[in-house]
């Protein structure tokens, strides 16, 4: 549940040269941690507004980055967004990549940024039942998975 979004005034900001409204939240947390489900779970407050796309590749992708952000913000977002709304992404990337964490503050100084962590056993264990329902993973155990990938 969303507390402060109510009473906030200041939501978004416009950026000069720019005529979308800025992201001002991002998730950041770690791989198979609950972003997806927290993001969706955000996304129903009445002020929030977020896309329906798993990731928000306009902060992590050089040739997305590169595109001009208002086409971005548009195929993500939409047009009817208020600087009074929250314009919530979602990135696990930018936990990781220093670069991506840069470019999210540039856009927007501002920016809140909700890192989601996870015991990292936990997190290894979900990671590698994903990676094997994909067909990315073909050990048939964590502990040989993790000793394969020690050897290379």
């Amino acid at each position: 549940m969303i507390t402060e979004v109510d009473g906030c005034e200041y939501m978004g900001r416009y950026e000069e040269n720019f005529e979308s409204p800025m992201v001002n939240v991002v998730i950041a947390g770690a791989q198979k941690s609950g972003n997806t489900s927290l993001k969706e779970c955000l996304r129903k407050h009445k002020k929030v507004i977020s896309y329906d796309q798993k990731k928000f590749g306009y902060l992590v992708r050089k040739i997305k980055y590169r595109e001009r952000y208002d086409r971005i913000f548009e195929e993500y977002f939409g047009r009817d967004v208020s600087i009074r709304n929250v314009v919530l992404a979602k990135s696990v990337i930018v936990m990781y990549i220093r670069e991506a964490t840069k470019r999210t503050q540039k856009r927007n100084d501002e920016i809140k940024i909700i890192a989601v962590i996870r015991d990292p056993i936990e997190r290894a264990y979900s990671a590698y039942w994903y990676m094997r329902q994909n067909g990315w993973e073909t050990e048939r155990n964590l502990e040989d998975a993790i000793k394969l990938e020690r050897a290379n």
